[in-house]
């Protein structure tokens, strides 16, 4: 249901949606980053990076929270968090390129 709501920009029925997941769930990744995309989608970089970091906590092995996460620090101008974020993605999936501009050695 909370992607529907997503997908209708019904934020804020959206992400109580999530968090009622993740409180009955806590261990699934999904809507710790569903969560972080709707702040992000908004440009709400502060609010997004709580969640993309809980989403890393959550599943330390799953590349797209280190993408994403590294992606949000990026863009919130955090560029010395985004890097171990980004090397961790790349770590996790090398068969994965990153963009040219985010691409990190």
């Amino acid at each position: 249901m909370g992607l529907v709501y997503y997908q209708q920009k019904q934020y804020a029925q959206a992400i109580e949606n999530f968090k009622t997941v993740i409180r009955l769930q806590p261990k699934y990744v999904a809507p710790y980053l569903r969560i972080g995309r709707v702040y992000a989608d908004q440009a709400q970089w502060a609010e997004a990076i709580p969640w993309y970091a809980e989403a890393v906590k959550v599943d330390p092995k799953f590349p797209a929270a280190h993408f994403v996460l590294g992606i949000v620090y990026v863009e919130a101008g955090r560029y010395e968090e985004a890097v171990p974020a980004l090397k961790e993605a790349t770590r996790l999936a090398p068969q994965v390129s990153l963009p040219a501009e985010l691409a990190v050695t």
